[in-house]
């Protein structure tokens, strides 16, 4: 193995870079899911067959450039080789976890020394749950969270050796583009210029930090407003619509529990301990065992990594009660990457013995590669297929007409999707409101009473009262 390992180190970089990342993409391929029940990812099957096929792209700033690069490519894939939504998403999110990999390998190599400290950091650190979401994850993740990961790395680079932080704040700047989640890591990289600038340099890279995030930011609102896309409609996602947990009371849509419930909290233990297992026992062990070993002050990056965790934290615990692995526990997983990279770097820095060290690297990975592969051969051994032609599809495009204007468009788009699910109420109140608009009383009226038959007391149902008052009817 010593022998092999050498000759590996003796291959020039590009070579060994060139047979990695074939091997690691085929390793998060063969395992990708086939569970498409989770999250998400049902819903993004129907509405980006829908959209790839019929406009050949998807613009809102819901996830901006996540979902606009994946209708693309999917429309490209489909037409080129007859590729589905599925499996244009798994390639991508394989892909990401390739990178992702590569960059965390080079980032250990350059912090470490010697190399096998480097090993001793990064395998808790990838055998994090959070990086389940690159097996083949129809979901939008994958490509904010390699950007973020470069954000990470870049910032490394700007902390230890005096460079500038235009990359990171560009990748970061990328990773908001892409999906509003990128938005946490902005605290703690507009933190970096106080851990590694001069006095004298920290303004001028403040300023080169804001205008690093706002390029990429900027040019995506440029992108969308020339895909007719309005800026107000952001009122209408789910940054414009959700609230912090403490602030929602039970008449919110989305309320489940309150902020310091019992119910909140363990669904906040349950995340943590599927996403970030590793690096928190990492923690763990090293504040318990060896804590003189442990240079956290004099280490500028993992000050900058200690702050990450911290936003991540905070954004985990307050921005909706979807929290847990039984919700969005993808969207969530963020949390693990400031926990796994954190306890992995505090490992690979320590100044704990190599013998203690290995025995203490060995059972932290192995019970995060437990879980973590636990999941991921669970998922990719349950396969659930996803009906394209579903009525979501149908109800998101005649969201996108009433907001365009087009309500002759939209009253067909929501005809279809009462067609093939007669038993959706939203359906049926988005139906009966566009044919008020159009003048259209009686069918209007017919539609809003079936939306309150079917969900009296739902989300919608006041929104239906009040338009049945406008034309004059009472509900049913």
């Amino acid at each position: 193995a010593s022998r092999l390992a050498a000759a590996w180190r003796r291959l020039p970089r590009c070579v060994r870079r060139a047979a990695a990342a074939p091997a690691l993409f085929a390793v998060f391929w063969a395992l990708r899911t086939r569970n498409f029940a989770l999250g998400d990812s049902a819903h993004l099957i129907q509405a980006v067959t829908y959209f790839g096929i019929r406009f050949g792209y998807r613009a809102t700033y819901n996830e901006p450039l996540e979902i606009l690069t994946h209708t693309v490519l999917f429309r490209f894939a489909h037409d080129l080789f007859g590729a589905s939504v599925e499996t244009v998403y798994a390639a991508a999110s394989c892909a990401a976890g390739v990178a992702v990999v590569m960059i965390l390998a080079r980032l250990f190599v350059r912090g470490a020394v010697p190399r096998e400290r480097a090993l001793a950091g990064l395998v808790p650190t990838l055998s994090a749950g959070v990086f389940a979401i690159y097996f083949g994850s129809v979901e939008h993740y994958c490509l904010v969270g390699l950007l973020m990961i470069a954000a990470i790395a870049a910032t490394h680079r700007y902390l230890a050796r005096g460079g500038s932080i235009l990359p990171a704040a560009l990748a970061a700047g990328g990773a908001v583009s892409f999906h509003v989640l990128g938005g946490w890591l902005l605290p703690p990289l507009f933190a970096a210029p106080f851990l590694g600038s001069r006095r004298q340099r920290r303004t001028r890279d403040l300023l080169v930090a804001a205008a690093g995030v706002g390029l990429p930011v900027l040019a995506t609102i440029a992108l969308l407003t020339a895909l007719g896309v309005p800026l107000a409609s952001i009122r209408d996602t789910h940054l414009g619509r959700m609230k912090f947990v403490f602030l929602l009371d039970p008449t919110y849509r989305y309320f489940q529990f309150s902020m310091f419930s019992a119910a909140h909290l363990e669904a906040a233990v349950n995340e943590l301990l599927l996403t970030s297992f590793p690096g928190l026992a990492a923690i763990a062990y090293l504040a318990l065992a060896h804590p003189r070993a442990v240079r956290l002050r004099g280490d500028r990056f993992a000050l900058f990594l200690a702050a990450l965790a911290v936003s991540f934290q905070v954004f985990a615990l307050t921005w909706n009660p979807d929290l847990g692995p039984a919700n969005d526990w993808d969207l969530f997983a963020v949390v693990g990457y400031g926990y796994a990279l954190l306890g992995g770097w505090l490992l690979a820095r320590s100044s704990v013995p190599w013998p203690a060290l290995r025995y203490a690297v060995v059972p932290i990975a192995a019970v995060g590669l437990l879980v973590s592969a636990s999941f991921v051969v669970w998922n990719h051994s349950t396969a659930v297929e996803v009906d394209s032609g579903h009525a979501r599809a149908h109800l998101l495009a005649g969201n996108d007409a009433v907001r365009r204007g087009d309500l002759a468009s939209a009253a067909e788009h929501y005809s279809e999707a009462v067609r093939l699910d007669p038993g959706n109420a939203i359906a049926h109140r988005n139906l009966g409101e566009t044919l008020r608009r159009l003048g259209r009383r009686e069918e209007a009226i017919r539609e809003l009473r079936q939306s309150l038959r079917l969900d009296p007391a739902g989300p919608f149902a006041a929104k239906a009262r009040r338009s049945l008052e406008a034309l004059g009817a009472a509900p049913p």
